[in-house]
């Protein structure tokens, strides 16, 4: 698996997010963000909890009361995320906006060093569980840290009607982080062929494609291949983020933003990968 470095971009990205909510009004930051039920407010309380949670956890070897959970499924522990999520929310409610953006500013710049002592290639405490992986590699897990800063970020800018950050140095390690994870989406479409391949591409400033290859009893993904794709899936990079995070949970309105070339059934599975704990 290739590595994909987002580590440096790390410092930017939240330098952007502090840099937007400095200029909103107090007003703002009770607006509705595309997830039901969350402000601007309550998504970047989300922000700082996971960046605290985390230091916390791995930096500081300090678990607290999760200790006590006995998760026994992937349910149980989305279940339990959430409900670490809605606490978190519900006590940061009565801070102030700048206290928030002080935290915020406190928290990333220590995750940001925290990360900068890992070894890119060493294990990582949690493995990427939408890749279908038991052990991720650290720069894979920071990779997908990057991805859930990334999206939660956009969907604060879409609350605000604020462009959104699509420049390719953004973007590119985005998707490339997400379509690591298209071997375990078709990993329960096994009655085609070996030698079958899928190509998507990611259309629009990116414009990138990926592939994946039926072998054996699995999909491969493949940097490049010299075999002719049997399916083409053509996605907007503006749309497909969406879908892979739940910011738009309404995916059939997407299979007629999608274009397919080839199998129905293999391109429209793409419309039902889901990058986040969900």
């Amino acid at each position: 698996m290739k590595r994909i470095e987002t580590l440096e971009l790390f410092p930017e990205l939240s330098s952007a997010l502090l840099h937007l909510l400095k200029e909103i009004s107090i007003a703002e930051w009770d607006k509705p963000s595309p997830i039901e039920g969350r402000t601007v407010k309550d998504l970047l309380s989300h922000l700082i909890d996971g960046s605290l949670r985390r230091l916390s956890i791995q930096r500081d070897e300090y678990s607290g009361d999760s200790l006590k959970v006995d998760i026994q499924s992937y349910s149980g522990l989305v279940d339990y995320i959430q409900q670490l999520n809605k606490e978190w929310m519900r006590a940061t409610a009565r801070l102030s906006p700048q206290i928030m953006l002080d935290l915020l500013d406190y928290a990333e710049n220590r995750l940001y060093n925290f990360f900068n002592t890992l070894d890119p290639e060493g294990i990582a405490l949690f493995p990427v569980q939408w890749a279908g992986e038991a052990k991720s590699k650290n720069w894979f897990d920071i990779a997908r840290e990057y991805t859930e800063k990334w999206h939660h970020q956009m969907q604060i800018r879409i609350a605000l009607n604020k462009p959104l950050l699509m420049d390719k140095r953004f973007t590119e390690p985005l998707y490339d982080t997400f379509m690591l994870g298209l071997p375990h989406l078709y990993r329960d479409i096994k009655n085609y062929p070996d030698g079958e391949t899928i190509k998507i591409i990611i259309t629009g400033n990116l414009n990138k494609a990926w592939f994946i290859e039926k072998k054996s009893d699995r999909w491969n993904l493949l940097d490049k291949t010299d075999k002719k794709a049997n399916t083409k899936i053509y996605f907007s990079e503006n749309d497909a983020w969406k879908i892979f995070t739940n910011t738009d949970r309404n995916k059939e309105k997407y299979k007629s933003k999608i274009k397919i070339t080839g199998d129905k059934k293999l391109g429209y599975q793409l419309i039902h990968f889901v990058t986040v704990l969900s």
